[in-house]
């Protein structure tokens, strides 16, 4: 439901994406392509997707742990 929207470059949306993704709701838990949805709304300046990569960073959770990216 959201990912045309998301794929169409919609900021909320792909936040949104990110954190069905992140959460696993409506499958199976999937960081790496959380990650990715969060990176472009996060690009796109939605402080959300940002706060939320940040933390995946850190931790690790689909990208490689990084505590500069996670705090820059």
């Amino acid at each position: 439901l959201m990912a045309g929207p998301a794929a169409a470059g919609e900021v909320q949306a792909q936040t949104a994406l990110g954190t069905l993704q992140y959460l696993g709701l409506g499958g199976a838990t999937d960081f790496a392509e959380a990650a990715r949805w969060f990176k472009q709304a996060a690009l796109a300046g939605d402080a959300r997707a940002q706060r939320n990569l940040g933390s995946m960073f850190r931790q690790g959770l689909g990208v490689p742990r990084d505590e500069l990216r996670a705090f820059g």
